[in-house]
């Protein structure tokens, strides 16, 4: 039996992306490997992005203070987009604690704002 031999080419492209090809060296074992690799679509599952607050100004159409359908006793700040779609929501206990909002307008305005700092980039795919 003949031991197998593998020839390994990575490339950079300017836009970012790496291609991998990895082909056989023996007939009898004759394929080639080929994939496109883009750095920029992997995200580590701690990683969350977020949107510039310019666009989450111009998404969002409402953020609400609710009931977690799950959990009466819990309180949960669902956001809308324009068209009255569900987006994402947020924990109000994170969301007071992290804002620490004072009484009134002001504090209303503190967790809009904290909120849409926060309005993560896969919500553009909904």
């Amino acid at each position: 039996m003949q031991p197998l031999f593998f020839s390994f080419l990575s490339c950079r492209l300017k836009n970012q992306a790496e291609i991998f090809i990895l082909s056989s060296a023996v007939p009898q074992v004759l394929f080639v490997l080929f994939f496109i690799y883009r750095q920029e679509n992997i995200v580590s599952n701690d990683e969350v992005r977020f949107l510039p607050f310019e666009e989450a100004v111009n998404i969002v159409g409402a953020i609400q203070e609710e009931e977690d359908v799950d959990d009466a006793t819990h309180r949960i700040f669902t956001v809308y987009s324009n068209d009255d779609k569900e987006l994402c929501w947020f924990d109000f206990d994170e969301v007071v604690q992290d804002a620490k909002p004072t009484k009134g307008d002001k504090g209303r305005e503190q967790v809009t704002n904290y909120i849409l700092h926060r309005i993560p980039d896969w919500v553009l795919d909904l």
